[in-house]
Parts: C-alpha cells; sequence; structure tokens
C-alpha cells in the first residue's frame, strides 16, 4: 500500500486562498466482487470528513469505491473526469475490525463469482513483447533495404 498527497488550490468570491488536500492510495486486491479485473487500484479521496484513513499498513481492507467525478467543487474543477473514490461515507472496513470476516462472507453470498484478477504485471510483460516486436521488425526492413 502506498499513500500520496495532492493538493488543489482555490481562491474564494471574498479573495481567501485555500489549500484542499486529497489522498491517492495505491492498493493490491487479493479478492474483488465487482468492477475491473485489475491487481493493482487507486483509490482517491478529497480529504472530506467521510475520508477513510488507510494508514494502517499491513492490514487488508474490504473497500467499497466507485469510479466517479469528485463531489466537493473545487477537486471536481481542477482534476476533470472520474476517478475510482470512496465517497459519502461508504463503509470500509479494516482488518482490524470485529465485522470484517462478517462483511467478507455475506459480500461472498452476494457475489459468488468473484472476479478474475489479472496478473501484476501483464501491462508491462505486454509493453515490453510490443515494443520488442517493433524493433525485429525494424530490424527485417532494414536488412531488407540493404539487400
Amino acid at each position: 500500500m502506498e499513500i500520496k498527497r495532492f493538493e488543489v488550490n482555490t481562491k474564494f468570491e471574498n479573495e481567501d486562498h485555500h489549500t484542499f488536500v486529497g489522498t491517492e492510495t495505491l492498493f493490491e486486491v487479493k479478492k474483488k466482487w465487482k468492477g475491473s479485473n485489475r491487481k493493482i487500484v487507486s483509490i482517491f479521496q478529497d480529504g472530506s470528513s467521510c475520508s477513510e484513513d488507510f494508514l494502517i499498513n499491513g492490514y487488508d481492507w474490504i473497500i467499497s469505491a466507485r469510479n466517479t467525478s469528485f463531489t466537493f467543487t473545487p477537486m471536481r474543477e481542477q482534476m476533470k473526469g472520474k476517478y475510482l473514490q470512496t465517497i459519502w461515507c461508504d463503509p470500509n472496513v479494516s482488518q482490524g475490525e470485529e465485522e470484517f470476516d462478517l462483511v467478507e462472507q455475506k459480500l461472498d453470498q452476494l457475489f459468488p463469482n468473484q472476479i478474475k484478477l489479472k496478473k501484476r504485471y501483464d501491462g508491462w510483460f505486454y509493453s515490453l513483447f510490443m515494443v520488442w516486436g517493433v524493433m525485429v521488425v525494424f530490424l527485417i526492413y532494414k536488412r531488407l533495404q540493404r539487400g
């Protein structure tokens, strides 16, 4: 797990300046019931009172997140697009909490077909393979031009 801070600076109508701080937390997914098949995901938070504190390293988390625009206006204006984020006080449970196992069991019942996750470096391997293939084609082309 890796946590990065990001800042959004804004100026209000009364000329006051304020910096809003959000976080991007990188997770390696062990189990997924809904969503994409990515093994590594980034969860964004706008720093509002409903943002989860993902500072407990070494714990598993059950995270409820959605791909959406920021709800907080200064964030939405400066970070256009959709981000996977926890919003509106979504329920998130850490492994250290009593209800963790119960929540996991309920999710297993609701969504019996877990999503098969990609291997961690699928994109990296594919990119390397494509670069290698282009180099081979280029070398063959050069040899054909010479001879």
